[in-house]
């Protein structure tokens, strides 16, 4: 049978506080359990199966139906091309980066988008550097690694 070790080594990740809660919860259960007071139908009661459709695109409406804990048919939708837009309305996108503003207005939203992700990948490479430094008695070793 599991017992307090066992739980604590398991869940020796998580931060204390949290861990020592868990811990007890457990503990009551694993007693319930060896006692033989735990019913099934009450853990059945709680069981909820629930399903999620493939997101559907008709326009610039994304929606994906799930049936939630309830067992209620749930669709939620949203306009890419709103979300596309608020973003450069607040400023987050500046489409002078990417290209003329001519040229952006005519292009549609998948074509905005590839033009957002062709800015990112060819016009501003990025160099990322590591540095690891692994100290064992009596020796340092220092690597660092640049991707261009």
């Amino acid at each position: 049978m599991i017992n307090q070790c066992d739980f604590e080594e398991i869940l020796k990740d998580i931060p204390s506080k949290w861990r020592d809660a868990i811990i007890q919860i457990l503990l009551q259960i694993t007693a319930s359990c060896t006692s033989g007071t735990i019913d099934c139908a009450d853990v059945k009661e709680c069981e909820t199966v629930t399903s999620i459709s493939e997101w559907t695109v008709t326009g610039t409406e994304v929606c994906i139906k799930f049936t939630n804990e309830l067992g209620v048919e749930v669709e939620r939708c949203f306009d890419i091309e709103n979300i596309l837009n608020e973003q450069l309305n607040n400023g987050n996108i500046d489409p002078g980066c990417i290209t003329t503003p001519t040229i952006w207005n005519t292009l549609s939203y998948t074509e905005k988008f590839q033009a957002l992700i062709d800015t990112v990948c060819n016009c501003c490479p990025a160099t990322t550097s590591t540095t690891t430094t692994t100290t064992v008695p009596e020796e340092t070793t220092t690597t660092t690694t640049t991707i261009p």
